[in-house]
């Protein structure tokens, strides 16, 4: 699902405009990464929990050069699932097309 998918299932859902989901959602991402630059860890309680963390340089291997390469510091950004959505999601049965 793309995001102005996700914008049109919500604002059907909701009764909403388009618009004013879309300002909804827009406004939910910017809050989101302002709190995620400032190394702090949003928690929706059905949904799961948004972190930073930090990836430490490390060596790396360089296949086309065949030698050994700093790969530098970068910070990403991690998700994990709620307990409760992951039991819904496991109980869905697994569509044979998908799989």
């Amino acid at each position: 699902m793309t995001e102005p998918e996700l914008i049109r299932q919500i604002s059907i859902k909701t009764g909403r405009t388009i618009k004013s989901t879309k300002e909804t959602i827009d406004g939910f991402k910017a809050v989101l990464l302002k709190t995620l630059q400032d190394d702090e860890s949003v928690m929706l309680t059905s949904l799961g929990k948004f972190k930073t963390f930090v990836r430490h340089e490390r060596n790396g291997w360089n296949p086309i050069k065949h030698e050994v390469m700093q790969v530098p510091e970068v910070r990403i950004v991690k998700f994990r699932t709620a307990p409760n959505l992951r039991k819904q999601i496991r109980k869905t049965k697994i569509n044979a097309s998908v799989a």
